[in-house]
């Protein structure tokens, strides 16, 4: 059985199911949206940023403090909310992509 290929739509849709206060112009919403992406196309900032016509360097400064943060290793998301579905946790990790907080972690990125 062939699994779906989630949209662009379909992500952004997902953010606004997460938070339904927040608003598709706030400074956060297209890290959340790349963020869930990358589950599907991978810790990638380049392929994230051409699959959500994101700028490239918007998407790589916030890659680089997710890497660093451990939440981006190698090719793959490494994070409880993506199994879990933990909300909390996720915009916790947004806020690491903002530069708004530090898991404490250094893999040399």
């Amino acid at each position: 059985m062939k699994t779906k290929r989630l949209t662009l739509k379909d992500f952004e849709d997902e953010v606004l199911r997460l938070d339904p206060k927040i608003m598709v112009d706030d400074p956060v919403f297209p890290t959340a949206v790349f963020m869930l992406a990358a589950i599907q196309v991978g810790a990638n900032a380049d392929r994230v940023a051409k699959f959500c016509g994101y700028s490239r360097d918007y998407v790589r400064e916030r890659a680089r403090r997710l890497r660093a943060n451990g939440i981006w290793v190698g090719n793959k998301t490494a994070c409880e909310w993506c199994d879990k579905g933990g909300s909390v946790a996720f915009w916790c990790d947004v806020l690491v992509a903002e530069g708004l907080l530090d898991r404490g972690h250094t893999n040399g990125a």
